[in-house]
């Protein structure tokens, strides 16, 4: 976990799973076991998750430079701010495949008040936007924006 702005706060953003139903992790472990894993669960049903934030508290004990400093829920504790729910669904369609291999993700494709902060952030974008330019060119694709229309050709 790596802190975000939050307006004028700071903060670190967790999601807890909350399904009855847990997924198992196979053994041994294969290059492809979290897409199967959700895959298999979201064919049988739905995945929920609580979705919490923790506020920077102090330097000492919940560092915005050291991303290896875990915050501690004793210093920071876990709010519960939303339910994410992932309906029932086919994920592995070629289709999706194809649209989700022709996406790029940034975690500063957000609003001003909700920026990555840290070094580590700072790294994670440049080295996104270089992925994202090397995949794109290889698979002779532009780099374009997703429309509602692109998604709801999906469901």
């Amino acid at each position: 976990m790596t802190p975000y702005k939050l307006g004028d706060q700071y903060v670190k953003y967790t999601l807890i799973p909350t399904s009855a139903r847990k997924s198992n992790k196979p053994k041994p472990l294969t290059d492809s076991y979290l897409s199967q894993n959700i895959q298999s669960h979201l064919k049988a049903g739905e995945a929920s998750f609580d979705f919490c934030v923790q506020f920077f508290k102090n330097d000492k004990t919940t560092s915005l430079k050291d991303n290896m400093q875990i915050w501690k829920e004793s210093d920071s504790p876990y709010i519960k701010v939303a339910t994410l729910t992932l309906p029932k669904q086919a994920v592995g369609t070629q289709e999706r495949f194809e649209f989700g291999e022709n996406l790029s993700y940034s975690p500063a494709h957000c609003l001003n008040v909700h920026q990555p902060i840290g070094e580590i952030n700072y790294a994670r974008l440049r080295a996104y936007e270089a992925m994202s330019q090397f995949r794109h060119g290889m698979n002779e694709v532009p780099i374009n924006e997703p429309s509602e229309e692109d998604f709801s050709r999906l469901l």
